[in-house]
């Protein structure tokens, strides 16, 4: 197989996306520092949410200013498409029902 068929490969697009989210997670400092709220203490990591409307963030910033700033991680060849928004969306609003009081930003890392 040439290097051309591995990367059309869907094992090399799971293994790439993957990828990608693990250096999002690495370089979490860095991330907050860009989107400009590195001065404001916050948690961070990937986020779980199980039952009938869970969700998974790739990487959710838990911040004391009662924000959450929602990652989610693309590791794309081809522009990134509209159905992006829908999923973004979705977990956003898992988000919401789960802290009805927090305001939450959508970022998408690609």
């Amino acid at each position: 197989m040439i290097y051309g068929d591995i990367r059309n490969s869907g094992a090399w697009h799971a293994w790439a996306g993957t990828a990608f989210e693990a250096v999002c997670l690495q370089h979490r400092k860095k991330i907050a520092q860009l989107l400009g709220f590195s001065g404001i203490r916050y948690h961070s990591g990937p986020f779980f949410e199980t039952g009938e409307n869970g969700c998974q963030i790739d990487l959710l910033f838990d911040r004391d200013d009662k924000v959450f700033t929602l990652c989610e991680a693309k590791h794309q060849i081809t522009p990134v498409g509209k159905t992006i928004i829908q999923e973004v969306e979705r977990k956003a609003q898992c988000l919401v029902a789960l802290y009805p009081k927090r305001t939450v930003h959508r970022v998408l890392l690609v």
